[in-house]
């Protein structure tokens, strides 16, 4: 009698993903953890592909809330596949594997809006006005196009100039 396949788990469907990602984006550094939530990682890595560092986040489908897994997921991803702002980050890659979604974008090398405030205190009057304008427009494009953005906070907001 034939025993059943051993059956595919978390484990691999995690090396399957890593995989995918390291042929998929032409990775060539070691990926570092720099982000974790309740149901995603935040990782950075080099995409020859891509010419670029990018950060990639995967997200384990089965520790979400199923609503989100099936209605807010899919058209986040639609979203950011489709968006074409240069305020707005948008998905080099999304890559299913198992229960993971791993999505891609280029890496935000000043970080997040928050960590800089957190290091430099505050921000003078005219970088304020240049980030706030471009906050505005990055929502008013999206609000154009019948996108609403239910999570904005200064948190998500990245830096990407200098």
């Amino acid at each position: 009698m034939d025993k059943d396949p051993k059956p595919i788990g978390p484990d691999d469907a995690a090396d399957l993903l890593e995989q995918r990602l390291f042929n998929d984006l032409q990775i060539t550094s070691r990926i570092q953890k720099i982000a974790q939530t309740g149901y995603s990682k935040v990782y950075k890595a080099h995409s020859t592909k891509f010419a670029c560092d990018v950060a990639i986040k995967v997200i384990d489908r089965s520790l979400m809330p199923l609503h989100l897994a099936k209605n807010y997921l899919p058209r986040e991803l639609k979203v950011s596949q489709r968006v074409r702002h240069p305020h707005l980050l948008r998905s080099l890659a999304i890559i299913h594997v198992r229960q993971f979604t791993a999505i891609a974008t280029e890496f935000c090398h000043r970080g997040s809006l928050i960590s800089i405030l957190k290091t430099i205190g505050r921000f003078d009057e005219d970088e304020a006005y240049r980030l706030f304008r471009q906050l505005i427009e990055a929502l008013k494009y999206l609000h154009d196009r019948k996108y609403a953005h239910r999570d904005a906070k200064i948190s998500l907001s990245t830096a990407t100039g200098t």
